[in-house]
């Protein structure tokens, strides 16, 4: 006869591995939420906002559910966090922290596994020992269907996150080639004139809208328009208002008046603070007023 109770004893170690594995991840991501917020340095390094309070509960829901050996939130848990480690290199071009990584992999993976092999075995020893198998009951199956929507809309997100334009204003070192390219080959500006700030607030793609600051002008570029840019030389600007919406989920907005009376607005996001920082290096290019200081 099988010795079941073994088996399952022997394969249960990788499934508690991989329940403290997902402990340590939750644990280290609110963590590094609450860095964040107070220590300011760190928020710019790592790039966490307020939306990772979703990936604490969601990490936290999965590894619960290694927890009651659910082969199934392993498994998602584990496409979770290969998937997130894949969005944030894509996303900052930064593969940092791989040893770590690879080892949380390997917890994950050995503990889907495991998962799996335990439903196996159970489902093994139910028809060699006669006994009735075991009926889900409403709640389970409930929490089966909300795990699979959750999961959808989760890789969707994700998808859209990685096609999508970068949430925050970017700096010059930070804007990739292809924002670059675009605004170069499109003869937007002269390939000697540096690109000091940029931001996007295209949902799926920056040619959608974009604006960016240079030495010498700002640049209002929307698609559907005619002509879709607008070339505001600073040397024209009289003065200059911010708005600011006071929250990291609403854009502010900067508002250019010139001499001739002509006003002109558009959006900055407030992550990071960079919005402001948009704003103060159109003052410092120029000795213009701006509204409100004198």
């Amino acid at each position: 006869m099988t010795d079941y109770s073994y088996k399952i004893e022997q394969t249960e170690k990788d499934v508690k591995n991989a329940f403290t594995a997902g402990c340590i991840f939750c644990a280290l991501t609110f963590l590094g939420i609450i860095a964040s917020y107070l220590i300011p340095e760190f928020n710019e390094k790592l790039e966490i906002d307020f939306w990772n309070l979703i990936d604490v509960f969601l990490i936290g829901g999965l590894t619960y559910g290694i927890y009651k050996q659910n082969r199934f939130a392993a498994l998602a848990l584990t496409i979770y966090y290969i998937i997130n480690k894949i969005a944030t290199i894509a996303i900052t071009g930064k593969a940092s922290g791989f040893i770590i990584s690879f080892v949380f992999i390997y917890f994950f993976v050995k503990g889907t596994v495991a998962a799996f092999k335990l439903h196996g075995i159970r489902k093994q020893e139910v028809i060699d020992e006669g006994l009735p198998a075991p009926k889900k009951g409403l709640a389970t199956k409930v929490l089966i269907w909300l795990g699979g929507i959750v999961g959808v809309v989760f890789i969707t997100l994700i998808v859209i996150g990685l096609i999508a334009p970068d949430t925050k204003v970017l700096k010059g070192t930070e804007i990739s080639d292809e924002y670059l390219d675009f605004v170069y080959d499109n003869g937007l500006l002269d390939e000697e004139e540096q690109v000091l700030f940029w931001y996007s607030d295209g949902f799926f793609s920056f040619r959608d809208g974009f604006y960016l600051l240079t030495r010498n002008q700002v640049i209002i570029y929307r698609d559907g328009e005619i002509p879709p840019s607008t070339h505001i030389p600073l040397t024209d600007l009289k003065y200059f208002e911010f708005y600011d919406s006071e929250s990291e989920f609403s854009d502010s907005t900067i508002k250019l008046t010139l001499n001739n009376g002509e006003e002109y607005s558009f959006p900055v996001s407030n992550e990071l603070g960079r919005g402001q920082e948009f704003f103060d290096r159109i003052a410092l290019q120029n000795d213009i007023k701006v509204e409100g200081i004198e």
